[in-house]
C-alpha cells in the first residue's frame, strides 16, 4: 500500500476514535457552561434561527421560515436531533449537510432524505456507516441510528437560486475545501452564515476527501467575500467566530498552500490562543 493511502487511513481511524471518545463523554455528561454545549441543547441565535446540538461536540443550525424549515448538519447521531427540531418547529424540515464527515452526517439516519454536495455523496455513505456503528457501540443513539440515510445531491438550481423557506431565502455556496463537496449556507436577512468545517476553531483540517490546499484557499477567499459581514457559525463551536479569526484562517491557509514542506507533517502555526493547529498530509497544492 502506498504511503499516502496509509496516512489517510490512519487519520480516518484517528478521527473515528476521537469521535467515539467524545460521544461517550456526551452520553454520560449532560451539562453546560460558557464553552461546552449541553447534550441536547438549543439556542436562538437570530430571528427564527437556532443553533441545535444533540451531542457534546457538533452544532447544527435550524432556519425556520413561514413555509418550512431548513436544518444544516445532523451532528454525530448521539441523542435524538429530530425530536429536538420538533420542539422548535412543527413545519416540514428539509435537511442539508455541509460536508460528509462524522459531525455533519452522523445523525442523517434520523431523517428521511438528506441533501449534500454531489462530490461528497460517496464519502458521506462511508462516514455515516462508520458513525452508526460507533454510536451503537455504547447504546446512546438517536431516533434510528441503525437506518442507513438516503443522500441526495444538491442541485445546480439550489446553488444558483437558494432555498425559499418562506419569508426569506437561504443561499447555498459550493466551497470545495475541507471536502470537495463542501457547501456553506447564508441567511442574508439575518446575516447568519453556517460554514460547517470550512472555517474551524480547531484550525485547518486537511483530512481524506479534502480539496488541494491552493484550491481550498481560493474557495475560502471567495466565500468570505460572498458572506460579507454575516456572523460565521461552524460545526465545532457554539458561538460565532470573529471576522478577525476568519481572516487569519485565510492567511494561514495561503501560507501553508504556498509552502513546499507540509507533506506528511503535523504542523503548528501561530499561537495557541489563535488555535492555529493544522493537520496536513497532502503535497498537492
Amino acid at each position: 500500500m502506498k504511503k499516502g493511502k496509509i496516512s489517510k487511513i490512519a487519520i480516518l481511524q484517528g478521527v473515528g476514535t476521537l469521535a467515539f471518545e467524545a460521544g461517550k463523554k456526551a452520553a454520560s455528561s449532560q451539562f453546560v457552561h460558557d464553552k461546552v454545549v449541553a447534550f441536547g441543547s438549543s439556542r436562538k441565535i437570530a430571528e427564527d434561527t437556532y443553533r441545535v446540538s444533540s451531542d457534546l461536540l457538533f452544532q447544527s443550525y435550524l432556519f425556520v421560515g413561514t413555509k418550512k424549515a431548513l436544518l444544516v448538519d445532523t451532528g454525530l447521531g448521539i441523542g435524538d436531533l429530530s425530536d429536538k427540531v420538533k420542539e422548535i418547529t412543527d413545519k416540514p424540515v428539509e435537511v442539508y449537510c455541509t460536508h460528509s464527515h462524522f459531525g455533519a452526517t452522523g445523525g442523517a439516519g434520523q431523517f428521511d432524505n438528506v441533501r449534500i454536495g454531489k462530490a461528497d455523496i460517496k464519502s458521506a455513505r462511508i462516514y455515516s456507516f462508520i458513525t452508526r456503528h460507533i454510536v451503537d457501540a455504547f447504546g446512546k443513539g438517536g431516533a434510528d441510528t441503525g437506518k442507513a440515510p438516503t443522500f441526495i445531491a444538491v442541485t445546480d438550481r439550489e446553488l444558483n437560486g437558494g432555498i425559499d423557506i418562506g419569508g426569506r431565502t437561504i443561499k447555498l455556496f459550493a466551497v470545495p475545501s475541507h471536502t470537495y463537496g463542501s457547501i456553506c449556507f447564508l441567511d442574508e436577512k439575518n446575516k447568519v452564515a453556517a460554514v460547517g468545517d470550512v472555517i474551524s476553531p480547531l484550525g485547518i483540517q486537511i483530512l481524506p476527501f479534502a480539496a488541494p490546499l491552493s484550491s481550498y484557499a481560493a474557495a475560502l477567499d471567495g466565500l468570505l467575500r460572498k458572506i460579507g459581514e454575516a456572523k460565521i457559525y461552524c460545526s465545532y463551536f457554539p458561538r460565532a467566530l470573529s471576522r478577525d479569526y476568519a481572516k487569519k484562517y485565510l492567511d494561514m491557509m495561503r501560507e501553508v498552500s504556498e509552502s513546499s514542506t507540509h507533506s506528511g507533517l503535523l504542523t503548528f502555526r501561530g499561537s495557541l490562543k489563535d488555535r492555529m493547529m493544522m493537520l496536513t498530509f497532502s503535497s498537492k497544492t
